[in-house]
């Protein structure tokens, strides 16, 4: 049975305040409105530190009205919206640094773009203030990242590393988009030449376990990840992406140990619940694989892998009817998921009804037209009898 691994990356954030350290002071020599200005960015970062991201934006966005040569403001705001659509894990003293997580194959929704769009923006105003500013580079290109643009993102970070060539961070960020480009080599030298600069980071360590993984090298990676977890022992996202190279390497008892550790940390971890669900499935504990699934589905009620995974574990203990409802959930969520018209094909022909069987197959090989297991099932569907049909496609038994 084929399912979805959520990768996890690290993305960083970094700014120094000295700029707005200055405008929330202020001295004789500076107008009322720049001081008036830093008020409203050290309110911003109040609500920033606290979560609070469209109270952050708010606020400086008054500070850029009342001083629009702020650069510091431009930088904050930026970041703020940036945070607003992001999943936040660490958020540094005073809004200085945050950390975000990446789940890479999600897809990025029309309204978060325009978030995005607009935290460039402030970038650019960051940069056309300071043009030596080698933050300023870095976040933009995080949020590049974020929107897909992996290109502006890399050519981004390299400016950041050409201004400062000890910039640890803008070289993790740099080997996270080479990650998801799949250039694996690329990436983890940029992650190797982070870790030399800074031995402890253990996003670093996370990424480069990461790349290890997608190159099939799941030994290296559990050796990153394992690293990971000894500098920061609470980390949820180490025990989660080890867990994925445990389950990689059919280790699957340690694979739900470490899903059983990332969830006692962080409770409402959804990939974690997910994943070890898949564990459980492949293990065909399908009760427990069924436990997970609901509460990943509790957790994001869009999730659309979570219902077609739940419909299969039902469908292997022959519970057809629920496993049609959760596929029809799947469709519903996304109506050009093809595995979704596959999988409810199978329970439907185990139901005896090959009409449904062959309409949800001929649409699974419309919107994927290289699946030949299930061109084979439909010319099987066509081409023999029902009995015959069934006892081939249950021995292949597709997922």
């Amino acid at each position: 049975m084929k399912k979805l691994l959520c990768l996890v990356l690290v993305m960083e954030a970094a700014l120094a305040l000295a700029s707005a350290d200055v405008a929330i002071t202020g001295n004789g020599d500076e107008s009322s409105a720049s001081q008036t200005a830093g008020t409203f960015l050290g309110r911003g970062v109040m609500f920033a530190v606290r979560g609070e991201y469209d109270m952050a934006v708010a606020d400086f966005t008054d500070a850029i009205n009342l001083d629009p040569e702020l650069q510091t403001a431009w930088m904050l705001r930026g970041r703020a919206l940036f945070a607003s659509v992001s999943h936040v894990t660490i958020v540094g003293e005073n809004f200085s640094s945050i950390t975000t997580m990446t789940t890479v194959g999600v897809g990025v929704s029309e309204e978060k773009k325009a978030v995005y769009d607009r935290a460039i923006a402030d970038y650019n105003q960051a940069i056309r203030l300071d043009p030596d500013n080698a933050n300023a580079y870095r976040e933009r290109g995080n949020v590049y990242a974020g929107k897909g643009d992996f290109d502006l993102a890399i050519a981004d970070c390299t400016q950041a590393i050409q201004l400062d060539p000890n910039y640890a961070i803008a070289y993790n960020n740099r080997g996270n988009a080479y990650n998801i480009r799949g250039e694996y080599d690329r990436a983890i030298a940029d992650y190797t030449q982070a870790l030399r600069l800074n031995s402890n980071d253990a996003g670093a360590y996370i990424n480069r376990g990461n790349a290890y993984r997608n190159k099939g090298d799941f030994d290296r990676a559990i050796v990153d990840y394992t690293q990971a977890i000894r500098i920061e022992p609470k980390y949820a996202t180490a025990y989660y992406n080890r867990g994925n190279a445990y389950r990689n390497k059919e280790d699957l008892d340690r694979a739900i140990a470490d899903y059983n550790e990332a969830i006692r940390i962080e409770p409402n971890y959804t990939a974690a619940y997910y994943n070890r669900g898949n564990a459980y499935a492949d293990k065909r504990e399908h009760d427990r694989a069924i436990a997970d699934y609901t509460q990943t589905i509790r957790l994001d009620p869009n999730y659309a892998m979570a219902y077609n995974n739940r419909g299969n574990a039902y469908r292997n203990k022959g519970k057809y009817d629920r496993a049609i409802a959760d596929y029809n959930e799947a469709i519903r969520i996304d109506t050009n998921d093809a595995v979704a018209y596959t999988n409810r094909g199978v329970a439907s022909y185990y139901k005896g009804d090959c009409v449904h069987a062959r309409t949800d197959w001929e649409k699974a090989l419309q919107l994927n037209p290289n699946d030949t297991t299930t061109r084979k099932n439909l010319e099987l569907l066509w081409g023999m009898g029902h009995k015959r049909t069934r006892k081939l496609i249950h021995k292949r038994r597709l997922e």
